[in-house]
């Protein structure tokens, strides 16, 4: 279960985020531990767009690295 704060915070991190950084922060939402490769799959957007995206997010802290493994 979520906390109505941390539900308060999301709601206005993702009104501020870009479109493609809202996008890749919903998917990872659903689906917490995918790779830049399985994010690009399932958005149907090119991995040289997902990549940045997930960088930008890690810096602003809002996702966090997880594990590296091969994409499924």
């Amino acid at each position: 279960m979520i906390q109505a704060t941390s539900l308060f915070a999301y709601q206005g991190i993702k009104s501020e985020l870009p479109r493609r950084q809202r996008q890749v922060r919903d998917e990872l939402a659903l689906h917490a531990d995918m790779t830049n490769g399985e994010l690009a799959h399932a958005l149907n957007i090119p991995i040289n767009q997902i990549t940045p995206r997930t960088n930008e997010l890690r810096k602003s802290g809002i996702i966090e690295w997880s594990q590296t493994r091969p994409c499924g």
